[in-house]
């Protein structure tokens, strides 16, 4: 998780420089931007797994840094950055052949200052691009089913390096749901041959959805799969405990693997919910339409249902649903976290998705993930690591065309009810069908008591 030159190199407050990587279009070796070039302290980074009210597998989000420079430190042949692949650096006094890698971006905006003396960089990561490409034709000329779970992500993956020349790499790995087969397209060409557009932050959403993990592209510039809770998973190596950022390491905490924070890291006041989001007992599986599919329970009067609508569903037999359900509510049931927010001493080896352990004032200690992050500055750097979310999940109930579609079951039925009568009646035998309103005294014998009743939907 964080480098053992990284930790074995650097203890207590060591000097910190920040290098930019632009490429030099007159030579194969880059450019640099060095520490002494970029204004004190602008440097910052945003991340963040999920920064929505509630946790929503799924979620796929950018990072992005911003920072100043001198203009002077910008080649001439470059007029502005803007669209301009760069690499970002640490560097430390004490170990000069050492970096720690921040990440790969690509820049959005190029301020100029209006004295000409600085710009204002702004870039995102990888994510940014990955999530904004038009790829119905993937989708409807180039995707073969039925085809895997597994080769359905391959390709797309695929389709957005080799069609739009996006530099990411997807991380090698098995997920909960990729062995599932995905027998038809959802999505159909239409009789005049026109087609709905589908963008890929959807086809990605849903992808990683379906395997109950979050999408995020980590320092390496890879296309990570991220599951907040894996029972049985290894304890990741953090920090030691007593110096920043740590001479040593030692395993993570045994309460779920998380990292503790100590007190003396933390710069302001904790601000933390009184309740904690509990976790999912429950999980509902609907298709895009809105219709309730399946459901699996961990308990018979369960609480805390996560309800997933998801188009990959919609041509699953019943049995691969309930297997689904199953896999996913084994992913999320540990999730459990105290949304909170608190400011702590910089520390680039902690990720989103990380689990922590943070103290407050009365001596108690919470567990929470790291939703959101943002880091700023260069050699005072600190972070602010927050998450947020309700006790229980909050979902709409199900759509008006699910409701319609169930009333229409109960109609089938109640037809199928009155043929079936009716050839009891023609088929010339001793049973005989008796509409009543309440169960008979007395019944006879070889009659069939209907009795009435009415069916409520609401």
């Amino acid at each position: 998780h964080v480098s053992s030159e990284f930790l074995a190199a650097v203890s207590d407050y060591d000097l910190k420089g920040l290098i930019v990587s632009l490429p030099n279009y007159e030579s194969e070796e880059p450019f640099f931007i060095v520490n002494s070039e970029i204004i004190s302290e602008s440097f910052n980074l945003d991340e963040s797994l999920c920064s929505e009210g509630q946790l929503r597998l799924g979620a796929c989000e950018a990072s992005s840094v911003s920072f100043e420079v001198q203009s002077s430190a910008i080649p001439r042949d470059l007029a502005t950055l803007s669209g301009e692949i760069i690499d970002l650096f640490l560097i430390f006094d004490s170990v000069p052949d050492y970096t720690f890698t921040i990440g790969r971006y690509v820049v959005y905006d190029d301020q100029m200052s209006n004295d000409h003396l600085t710009r204002e960089i702004t870039a995102y990561d990888m994510m940014y691009y990955v999530r904004n490409c038009d790829v119905s034709e993937w989708y409807y000329n180039q995707l073969e089913f039925p085809m895997t779970m597994k080769e359905y992500r391959n390709s797309f993956f695929n389709y957005i390096t080799t069609t739009f020349g996006i530099p990411i790499i997807q991380n090698e790995v098995n997920l909960l749901n990729d062995n599932v087969t995905l027998p038809a397209r959802v999505f159909n060409i239409n009789d005049d041959g026109s087609f709905e557009q589908i963008i890929s932050s959807d086809v990605i959403e849903m992808i990683c959805a379906f395997n109950g993990v979050f999408g995020h592209v980590n320092r390496n510039n890879e296309f990570v799969y991220i599951k907040l809770f894996e029972p049985g998973g290894e304890m990741p190596l953090f920090p030691g405990p007593t110096t920043y950022p740590g001479a040593s390491t030692y395993p993570g905490s045994t309460f779920s693997n998380a990292i503790n924070i100590d007190a003396s890291f933390i710069r302001e006041d904790i601000t933390w919910q009184t309740y904690a989001c509990l976790p999912a007992d429950s999980v509902e599986l609907r298709n895009s339409s809105g219709n309730t599919l399946t459901r699996y329970s961990s308990k018979a009067d369960y609480t805390n249902e996560y309800v997933m609508t998801n188009w990959l569903f919609n041509n699953l037999e019943i049995g691969v649903l309930n297997t689904i359900a199953f896999n996913l509510l084994n992913a999320i049931s540990g999730i459990l976290y105290t949304p909170c927010s608190f400011d702590t001493l910089g520390d680039l080896s902690l990720e989103v998705g990380d689990a922590v352990i943070f103290p407050t004032d009365d001596g108690s200690l919470h567990k929470t993930y790291i939703l959101m992050r943002t880091l700023s500055g260069i050699q005072n750097m600190f972070d602010t690591f927050s998450a947020d979310g309700p006790m229980y999940f909050e979902f709409e109930q199900a759509t008006q065309d699910a409701n319609s579609g169930k009333i229409e079951e109960i109609k089938e039925d109640v037809t199928d009810l009155d043929n079936r009568v009716s050839e009891l009646e023609n088929i010339g035998s001793s049973l005989k069908a008796v509409s009543v309103d309440s169960p008979p005294s007395s019944p006879i014998t070889g009659t069939l008591y209907l009795i009435q009743g009415t069916v409520v939907v609401s």
